[in-house]
């Protein structure tokens, strides 16, 4: 949430959350994920492309 003035407003649409990296194993996951995101996307039923 960021605060705006008084109020606070979403950041992110619904669906997405924050993770923490806690640890070198959190890192190695999160990574991993990022760089084989793309080769989903094609089998992806969200995927609008």
């Amino acid at each position: 949430m960021a605060v705006d003035g008084l109020r606070c407003r979403a950041v992110f649409g619904n669906g997405y959350f924050d993770h923490i990296i806690r640890n070198e194993t959190d890192a190695a996951h999160v990574i991993e994920y990022i760089a084989n995101n793309p080769a989903n996307w094609r089998t992806d039923r969200y995927n609008a492309m």
